[in-house]
Parts: C-alpha cells; sequence; structure tokens
C-alpha cells in the first residue's frame, strides 16, 4: 500500500500512473493505491490483449464514496479498488462479463460487473472485512462463484429466456439454449423499432448491455437510448443502420 501527494505524477508501471487514481471529489488530499492492485492491472491489461484500460473511479476518500453510491468504508476508500472499462486492439469496448472472466484468472478478489464498467478489487482478510466477492452490480447477485463458467451459462441462459419469449409469440421452438436454423427463422419475423414494448424487447436490452452497448435500464421500451445503442451495434458490426431485424438478429446472437 502506497500513499501519494495530490499532485504526484509518478508512473506506477507500463500503462498506469498516480493520477489515473486520485479522487473524483475535487478536493486536495492524498491518493491512496495499493501496489497489488497496479500489478494485476497490468496483467489484465495483457491477458485480455487491451489496448486501453480507462479507470473511471480509482481510490475515493470517504465523503466522495458516500456520493456516488458507495460507502464511506468501501474498497475504493482504502485504495485496493478501480472501476475500469477496457477497450481492444481496435479501440472497441470490450464486454465487461468477458473482462470479469480475465479478471477472476489473474487473481483479483472483489469482482462486480456493471452495464459498460467493471469493478475490480484486491480484498483479503487482511485490509477488508471479507476476502471474497464475485456480483452483477446491474442486478443485485453478489452470489457468482465464477465469472468463467457463468458467462457460458448466461448466454445459454439468454437463449432458453428468448425461445420461451418466441413461443409466447405463438411459435414452437425447443427451448434448449442452442441457436439454430428454427430459432433464426422465427426471431426472423420480428424487428424492435423506437417505441416498442414487450419482453422481446427488453431481452435486446439486456444483450445489447451485456455486449457494452448501452440501453440503460432493461425495461421492455424502445426509446432513445435503446435505438441508440442498436444504431452503434449495427456501425460496429457493418449493418445497416434503423431498426433492428433480419440480418441483425443473426450477428446478435452470433456474440
Amino acid at each position: 500500500m502506497s500513499t501519494y501527494n495530490y499532485n504526484d505524477r509518478k508512473q506506477l508501471s507500463q500503462h498506469f500512473n498516480v493520477q489515473e487514481f486520485k479522487c473524483k471529489c475535487g478536493k486536495s488530499h492524498n491518493i491512496i493505491v495499493d501496489n497489488m492492485l497496479v500489478d494485476k492491472l497490468e496483467k489484465l491489461y495483457k491477458i485480455a490483449n487491451c489496448s486501453k484500460i480507462t479507470i473511471t473511479s480509482g481510490y475515493r476518500c470517504p465523503t466522495h464514496s458516500r456520493n456516488v453510491g458507495g460507502s464511506a468504508n468501501d474498497a475504493h476508500t482504502v485504495g485496493i479498488a478501480a472501476d475500469i472499462m477496457c477497450y481492444d486492439k481496435h479501440g472497441k469496448l470490450i464486454n465487461p462479463w468477458i473482462v470479469a472472466s480475465y479478471a477472476e484468472q489473474v487473481g483479483f478478489s472483489g469482482i462486480g460487473v456493471m452495464q459498460t464498467a467493471l469493478h475490480v478489487d484486491v480484498r483479503n482478510n487482511t485490509n477488508y472485512r471479507n476476502s471474497h466477492w464475485f456480483g452483477d452490480e446491474t442486478t443485485g447477485n453478489n452470489n457468482i462463484k465464477t465469472f468463467i463458467k457463468s458467462e457460458a451459462q448466461s448466454s445459454d441462459s439468454m437463449i432458453k429466456e428468448l425461445q420461451t419469449i418466441l413461443n409466447n409469440k405463438g411459435n414452437n421452438l425447443s427451448v434448449d439454449g442452442i441457436v439454430g436454423k428454427n430459432t433464426l427463422n422465427a426471431l426472423h419475423k420480428y424487428t424492435i423499432n423506437r417505441g416498442d414494448k414487450g419482453e422481446l424487447t427488453k431481452w435486446v436490452q439486456e444483450k445489447l448491455n451485456k455486449l457494452g452497448y448501452s440501453c440503460g435500464t432493461a425495461d421492455g421500451i424502445a426509446g432513445s437510448n435503446t435505438m441508440n445503442a442498436i444504431a452503434n451495434f449495427q456501425k460496429d458490426n457493418a449493418l445497416g443502420v434503423g431498426y433492428l431485424g433480419g440480418g441483425d438478429w443473426d450477428k446478435l446472437l452470433s456474440l
């Protein structure tokens, strides 16, 4: 654990310097950064093949941490945590669920998935009140056992949910979690356009959120955030920009 002056610009490692971890409250106070946190961020940078890791929240003073929804004694306030966004070699945001699996592999003991960012920390029984936490901050699930396994399980579960939604619309699909010809043919009957409401719209929002295209809260209503997310997804995948439909479904389900 190291403490730095607020204006210190020391390079901590190849890709990270002190200023990236400073509290965003705007007040001049010391910055606390755990050396192990930096070491594991560098390992994550390598294993995830990142072009950049942006620290959206590093050290936080107790007051600022409370103001942004944390607590006065959370992992950020003792310098062992960072909220990050990782980008691939093409500059595209990497799905935080994928980053979470890498973070587990390099040994982060605290991992929390957010809409587009990821919380990581190096908690243990000495520096924090508990030694392990894996969670999904978008749903409040604090009992994830492993991100490496749950990534595949999550994908399978989402396809089963989609097949159930399509069956509720009058289709007759096997709810097997497999994206086959029948599932795609059924999907091609539908589009998602501005103002659309329902379970299929909500499913699309959840899927796009997991891929890093933020729709905001998955409320089942295709508003401006959802349509912007659809447009960004289409642009990144060389698809026609507009409503979601046709070949867009094929690409969406392949990711």
